[in-house]
This record gives C-alpha cells, structure tokens and sequence, in this order.
C-alpha cells in the first residue's frame, strides 16, 4: 500500500460511516476519539488500540465477579479486533491482533447467559475452530450457521448477531470459511466458491444431537452473504438463508481502498492480479439454483455495498424470497439498528418452523 492509499484507508477507518460501525459493535465514544487522537499514521492503528484494549484485558483478569469480567473482557476483544483493521499484511503484528480476539473471547465465553462452547472440525487437512451456542428451553430446536464479513471477526460480529438469534429461539453455528481466521495463515485463500469448507460445517453439525439437523439456516453479513447464496444453492441441507449487506458481483460497482485491501489481503492476490480476480467473484449462474426462502436486506447508505446489489440478488433469485431496505441505515443495518436481527431471527423462526 502506497502512502497515498495509507491516508484514504485510514481516513476511511475514521469516517462516520466507521465510527457508527464501531460504537454498533460496543465502542465507547469518549475512548474512541481518544484513541483517533493518538493515531497519526496508519502504522500507529493497531498498537493504539492494542493498548486500549490490554487495558480493559487487565480489568477482566483483575476481577472475580463474571459479569464484570464478561464486559471487560468483550471490551477488550472489540478493541483489539478495530485495531487489526488498520493492518493489510499477513504480518506478525496482525496475527497476534487476531489472536488476542480470540485469546480474551476464551477468557469469557463460557461464563455468557448462554454459554459458547468452541468446537474444532477439519477441513483441507486442517481443523478449523467454530463457537456453538444452544438456543435455551427449546427441544431440538433448529441452527443457523453465521458467517462473518472480510473484516468481521466470529468474537465479534458474530457473537452479536448469535446473541440476537438465540433469544429467538434459534441455536447458532459461527464458523470461518476458506480463507479466513488462522486458516488464511495457515495457507488457504478466500476462492470464489468455498462451499466445501462450509459443507464441512454441516457434516459436524449433523452429529450433535441436540440440534434439529433437518432445519438448518444460513446467514452471512457482508461480503459473506455472497459467500452464504453460493452455499445455500449447493447445499440442499439448508433450508433458509440470509444475506445482509452483501453484493451480487463485486465487478458491478466502485469499492473502496479498504474493501479492496481486505479482497485482495483474504484472496492472496496481488495489485496486478486484482482485476481479473474479482471478475470471478459473481453469482451469474449460482443464484438461479437457490430453492431454499431466501432473505435479502440492506441499509438505503450502505456506502461499502451499494444497496442496489442487494436488490439485484433479490431480482435474480427464483424465489420464495423477501427483500428488506432499511431507510437511512449503513451497511449491515445492524451497526446503527439492532432490531433487524430480531427481524431476521422472526423471519427464520417462520421459515424453519417444524411442518
């Protein structure tokens, strides 16, 4: 990344597109402009951050009561994941970013209202790490596999949009595909299609037992909702899905340097090798395979996604389908307005419901 495109990426990083983004996932406004102040250049975004969150890290470890160490330590982990953000090389400086989300998560999952027990299943001979929570009081209710967006984290994102869904009802599955988490260090890149990683997924879920395997959902926030269409047209065991904030073909509009950075960052592509990349990144051909109740939803000034890809996926897909643009709202809505996931928890339940 060149100087030039550092100062766009980190102008977008404090736009207020992003900083409504990150007040969604828990972020305090008082220490989050103190740390906008401390942050000159690009280079200085993970380590501000880092040291915020060690300090909500400390507290959590400092403390014997669950309920303050759960605050703190979900704290910590929303902090470190915003400071991974600023960092668009598989460096060390990003790897121990990403791993202290999932480090100071550990520290607290199993003392949530709704404990997340970590999980591992093996994919591309490697394991691959998941976080499944059981919808309480509900007999063998159904599940729904969440995938996270580029630069969204299972910790993070997805422990939001899990802890909506479970008080539907609904028990949740949040996985990484190919391409993410520590299988991109490890070697695997974000392809067009990773169907397979998330059929490896089903396979595990298909052997606990207190789960209806036969009701299985899929959401995807972000650039994963084109992941999660791709999967759901393949796989029949999918009886729903939902894409939010997500696009049709990624030729199809303007993205912005960090959209492109965090592409080319998960897809292991160069500058060059860029353009006819994310030719390949379409659902032309796909989507007219989706038999499954499909669900699409935007925000009117999602400026990441236009929301005009959203309706596109909606135009394109046979059908039963639904279609939900939420006025004035950013990209994934759920940032500025947390009623859609209970929307989308309602319009789940309705679709899974036992025939």
């Amino acid at each position: 990344m060149n100087p030039e495109e550092a100062k766009a990426v980190l102008g977008q990083l404090k736009d207020h597109g992003r900083v409504r983004r990150w007040f969604g996932l828990g972020a305090r406004a008082e220490e989050l402009f103190d740390t906008f102040g401390k942050i000159k250049e690009l280079s200085d975004w993970c380590s501000e951050f880092g040291k915020l969150a060690e300090r909500f890290e400390n507290n959590a470890d400092g403390t014997g009561d669950k309920s303050v160490k759960v605050a703190n330590c979900l704290s910590a982990t929303v902090y470190y994941h915003i400071g991974l953000l600023g960092t668009f090389e598989d460096n060390d400086v990003r790897k121990q970013a990403y791993r202290s989300v999932v480090r100071v998560y550990d520290k607290a999952r199993n003392h949530f209202r709704i404990p997340a027990e970590r999980v591992e299943y093996r994919f591309g001979g490697l394991s691959f790490s998941a976080y499944f929570r059981q919808a309480p009081g509900v007999t063998k209710p159904p599940c729904v596999i969440l995938l996270r967006g580029l630069d969204a984290a299972k910790e993070v994102e997805l422990h939001t949009i899990s802890t909506f869904l479970l008080e539907k009802g609904l028990s949740t599955f949040a996985i990484d595909t190919a391409g993410q988490g520590e299988a991109r260090f490890q070697g695997l890149k974000l392809l067009p299609d990773v169907s397979e990683s998330i059929g490896a997924a089903v396979d595990y879920l298909e052997t606990r037992r207190e789960i209806d395997t036969s009701r299985l959902a899929i959401v995807g926030q972000s650039f994963a909702g084109y992941i999660a269409i791709r999967a759901a047209a393949q796989d029949k065991r999918f009886k729903a899905c939902v894409s939010l904030g997500s696009f049709y073909s990624l030729e199809d509009f303007e993205i912005i340097h960090m959209l492109k950075h965090n592409c080319m960052l998960n897809m292991k592509v160069s500058e060059a090798e860029w353009p006819e990349t994310r030719k390949l990144f379409s659902l032309d051909g796909v989507i007219e395979h989706l038999t499954c109740p499909f669900f699409a939803i935007n925000g009117s000034e999602d400026v990441v996604i236009p929301p005009s890809q959203t309706v596109k996926m909606y135009d394109r897909a046979p059908g039963p389908k639904d279609l939900k643009i939420y006025d004035g709202a950013p990209h994934c809505v759920y940032y500025d307005n947390k009623s859609v996931l209970f929307h989308i928890g309602d319009w789940l339940s309705a679709k899974l419901e036992r025939s």
